[in-house]
């Protein structure tokens, strides 16, 4: 035999024991015992299906052989030759960031988008987090499927819905309560989760209903396209249910306002809660009207159906309210970027990370996204629906070396060390990607102005695919 038998054989004995423990076969570059398991799985699938037969059914590919006697040993353990197509993990996720970007939700199970399943994909992600078992490494194992730590924080980077919101029944709902107030003889908060429903937020719908609803002629009370019937409002009324709805009064949220600013000095987020109380979108309106109303005769000011008091509006003053709707500019970004890098020993945020109160990692990403998949305009500009980056926004960005790649980990792999090539290449980037302002080099330090990173890790894999 032309290859050494002892060791493939070691590695064949290897193979049944991996198949034995976990019911598949490893992945390529997968280490068992010390061995490249996924390896060598991979070079007999290669030597058997592209082989050429040299002598006594002996087959060869490039270096490796494989006689009849290891075909029909690996026969005789179901060995499977061929195998179906896969795409890795990251190739599915990041299809996920493009679908949730254009479609703004998920797909439906079974969906296919670009020819790949990602609808089973997601569900086979959900499966494993509610499933699975809690391994020592903060990694999930279901049957013989695992999502990694690494692979978790990368979803949960995204805002990943592992649990699709089920649909109860209005009497599931019912008992629920019944029993919560048997429990806790009291109601539950605005938006409490029991036993994983948000039994607070039904008993709120039921009470909008019914204090706000429209009498229908068969007598049910209508909201919106919600419904409750006179067998439901009797069904509350047996267990004496409070209709009443808390509404909190304008003074009640001014001086949680004078509260909050006193121990924050600062306004809070939009959609902050503070004190069980959306102060944060109690403010937003308040400008809202202000900016947007009418000022009528008497001093007041009405947007929409809202009306914002001559009297309110001087409360507001005495303890110097903002009335500016809170806006970011791009400079204002990228000097929040620099100051992030400085204390972040050079790390970029994640997606969706906030930074002194702003989504820096949804406009870092932004900025990557418009440069990466952009049209680029005659005036070196780059448009991607509604974003656009203009030339001196890609030269001041350029200029504290910002990192254009979309997916850092993908394209991390290649290194260039011959500089020679590497100034080739920075050519042949602005000559067929035409990504970057039109720059003359005149000699090798003018390179420097283009990011080595950006170039090593991105670009240059894809211009030498292309060549």
């Amino acid at each position: 035999m032309y290859n050494n038998y002892e060791d493939w054989l070691k590695k064949y004995y290897l193979l049944i024991e991996y198949l034995k423990i976990n019911n598949n076969y490893p992945k390529t570059n997968e280490t068992y015992k010390g061995v490249n398991l996924g390896n060598w799985v991979l070079s007999q699938r290669q030597v058997h299906n592209l082989g050429a037969k040299i002598s006594n059914g002996v087959l060869k590919y490039k270096t490796t052989t494989l006689s009849e006697k290891q075909i029909n040993m690996l026969n005789e353990i179901n060995f499977t030759w061929e195998v179906k197509k896969r795409y890795s993990w990251d190739v599915y996720y990041n299809l996920l960031i493009e679908y949730l970007e254009k479609y703004n939700t998920y797909p439906k199970k079974g969906e296919v988008y670009k020819k790949v399943n990602l609808g089973n994909w997601i569900n086979i992600q959900r499966n494993i987090y509610r499933n699975g078992e809690h391994q020592t490494d903060g990694s999930i194992k279901y049957n013989s499927i695992k999502l990694t730590k690494e692979q978790i924080n990368m979803l949960n980077e995204i805002n990943f819905i592992w649990i699709v919101k089920k649909q109860y029944s209005w009497d599931y709902y019912y008992n629920l309560l019944i029993e919560y107030l048997k429990n806790y003889n009291t109601y539950p908060k605005a938006n409490e989760i029991y036993k994983g429903v948000n039994l607070g937020d039904w008993i709120s719908t039921q009470k909008s209903i019914y204090n706000n609803g429209i009498l229908r002629e068969d007598g049910c009370l209508e909201k919106y396209t919600k419904i409750l019937t006179q067998e439901r409002i009797k069904k509350l009324n047996i267990i004496n249910f409070n209709w009443d709805i808390k509404i909190k009064s304008w003074d009640y949220y001014y001086n949680l306002l004078i509260e909050y600013l006193h121990d924050n000095n600062n306004y809070p987020k939009r959609k902050e809660v503070y004190k069980e109380v959306n102060l944060g979108d109690w403010i937003n309106k308040q400008r809202t009207i202000y900016n947007n109303g009418t000022l009528d005769n008497e001093g007041n000011i009405i947007y929409q159906s809202n009306i914002l008091s001559k009297n309110r509006i001087e409360k507001l003053n005495s303890i110097n309210f903002n009335w500016k709707v809170a806006t970011t500019s791009w400079d204002d970004y990228l000097n929040l970027l620099i100051e992030y890098l400085n204390n972040n020993s050079g790390l970029y945020p994640k997606a969706n990370e906030e930074y002194k109160n702003v989504k820096l990692g949804n406009w870092v990403h932004t900025q990557r996204k418009v440069f990466n998949n952009g049209v680029v305009k005659d005036n070196n500009s780059i448009i991607s629906n509604n974003h656009i980056l203009t030339k001196d926004q890609i030269k001041k960005l350029e200029s504290i070396n910002f990192n254009w790649v979309l997916n850092e980990k993908k394209y991390n792999s290649r290194i260039i060390s011959n500089k020679e090539e590497l100034i080739s290449l920075r050519r042949l980037l602005l000559s067929k990607i035409n990504r970057l302002p039109n720059i003359e080099f005149n000699n090798k330090s003018d390179i420097n102005i283009l990011n080595d990173n950006f170039l090593n890790s991105f670009y240059t894999k894809k211009l030498i695919n292309k060549n």
